[in-house]
């Protein structure tokens, strides 16, 4: 015989059916994009299939070796500057807790073992969003091959 609490099991039920929303954070340095400040849906296929910004910021934040040629036409320290870093796409489902330690201290902040939540709101609190310098990236990068086109 199996003993479960209704509670648990209905919010288990609960928290299947609703959708489940995620934010790209960086554990080595303290930084986050937010799908939705880029243009994009949060949910997870949203992300994957989106066309609009997640996805161009994550190759953009990965890219190593840019300004080799074939790059992305600026010298914005931006580009590459997630190479080799930890990152992942904390849901706001996650486990309590889960990487916020690692968050916090590459973001210079403290973290409480009992703070109830996951990386997804934890990370606006104390990290730093990327987004506006995404944009100055984006644009300088656009100027830069605007110039060249001519």
């Amino acid at each position: 015989m199996r003993l479960r609490c209704r509670a648990v099991g209905a919010l288990a039920r609960r928290a299947a059916s609703l959708p489940q929303y995620y934010l790209l954070a960086n554990l080595t340095n303290g930084e986050y994009v937010h799908p939705h400040r880029v243009g994009d849906g949060a949910q997870l296929l949203e992300l994957a299939c989106g066309t609009r910004g997640v996805m161009t910021a994550l190759a953009v934040l990965i890219a190593a070796g840019n300004g080799r040629g074939g790059g992305m036409r600026t010298t914005d320290p931006l580009v590459g500057s997630w190479a080799g870093h930890r990152i992942v796409l904390a849901g706001d489902y996650a486990d309590p807790g889960l990487y916020c330690a690692d968050f916090a201290a590459a973001a210079g902040a403290s973290y409480e073992p009992f703070d109830p939540r996951p990386l997804y709101h934890f990370a606006p609190s104390v990290g730093t969003d990327l987004t506006p310098r995404l944009y100055q990236c984006f644009r300088s990068a656009n100027e830069a091959f605007g110039a060249g086109a001519a």
